[in-house]
C-alpha cells in the first residue's frame, strides 16, 4: 500500500479521528519511511456543551488539542493543520472554505496519497469532510495525488441505517496494533466499557473481522477512491 517515497496527507474532521480511522497505515507508513501529515478541519468537542462559553467547554477543548498534540507525537507524523470549527456543525459553514483549507494542505505538503473520511457515516462532519476532499482532490494537470482512500471510524460508521462502507483494500497492522491502542489510549476520555464501539476490546474486534475479510490477524480497511498511474 505504501512505498517509501510516499508523501501522505490524512484528512479528518476531528482530533482522533487520526488514529481511529488510520491509525494503523500512519505507523505502518512511518516505517516504510514515508512522509505523513495531518490536516484537521475541527475542534471535536464543543457539540456537547449546551452553554459554548462554558468554563467546562474551554476545559475540554484545550484538553483534547492537548491529546491531539500528545497522539501526533506518539504516531510520529512530520507534520500538522488544526482548525477550529465547530463540532457537528461543519454544515453551518461554507463547504468552498472547508474546500479551501484542504486545498492550502496538499498545496503546502504536496502529497501523493489521501487518507480520510468515506462518505457513510451518521457524523455529519465526516461526510463534509468525505465531500470537501472529492472536490479539493479532481485530477487537474498540477495535480500531485495519485491514489485517494477512505477509512472507517467506529460508531459514526457502525450507527449507520441503510448504505455501509465497503471497503476493498486492507492493511496487515498486527506489528504496529499495541503502538496504535497505545495512541487511542491517549484519548482516554473518548473510551467506554464495551460494547461501545471505541471500547479497546471493541477496536480489535472491528481488527479481527476486516482480518477475516482479508485472512489477516488484524487489519485496518479502506476504499481506493482513486487512483491514477
Amino acid at each position: 500500500m505504501f512505498k517509501k517515497k510516499d508523501k501522505i496527507l490524512v484528512v479528518v474532521a476531528h482530533p482522533d479521528d487520526e488514529v481511529l480511522g488510520c491509525g494503523g497505515a500512519i505507523l505502518v507508513a512511518k516505517k516504510t519511511g514515508c512522509e505523513v501529515n495531518v490536516i484537521c478541519l475541527g475542534e471535536g468537542v464543543s457539540s456537547r456543551f449546551k452553554n459554548f462559553d462554558s468554563i467546562n467547554r474551554l476545559k475540554a477543548h484545550n484538553k483534547r488539542i492537548s491529546q491531539f498534540k500528545s497522539c501526533i507525537k506518539r504516531l510520529k507524523i512530520n507534520d500538522y493543520i488544526l482548525e477550529d470549527r465547530l463540532c457537528n456543525q461543519f454544515d453551518n459553514v461554507s463547504l468552498l472554505s472547508i474546500v479551501k483549507s484542504i486545498e492550502i494542505a496538499i498545496k503546502k505538503f504536496k502529497p501523493n496519497i489521501i487518507l480520510t473520511h468515506n462518505e457513510f457515516e451518521v457524523n455529519i462532519d465526516h461526510k463534509i469532510t468525505h465531500q470537501a476532499v472529492e472536490t479539493a482532490v479532481r485530477p487537474v494537470k498540477e495535480s500531485t495525488i495519485e491514489q485517494v482512500y477512505s477509512f472507517e471510524i467506529p460508531c459514526s460508521g457502525n450507527w449507520t441505517l441503510n448504505k455501509k462502507f465497503l471497503p476493498n483494500t486492507y492493511l496487515n497492522i498486527k506489528s504496529v496494533w499495541k503502538d496504535k491502542i497505545e495512541a487511542w489510549k491517549i484519548y482516554k476520555d473518548e473510551i467506554r466499557p464495551f460494547p461501545f464501539p471505541r471500547s479497546i476490546k471493541s477496536l480489535q474486534t472491528i481488527a479481527h473481522y476486516r482480518g477475516l475479510q482479508s485472512g489477516l490477524e488484524l487489519a485496518e480497511a479502506y476504499k481506493l477512491e482513486r487512483s491514477i498511474f
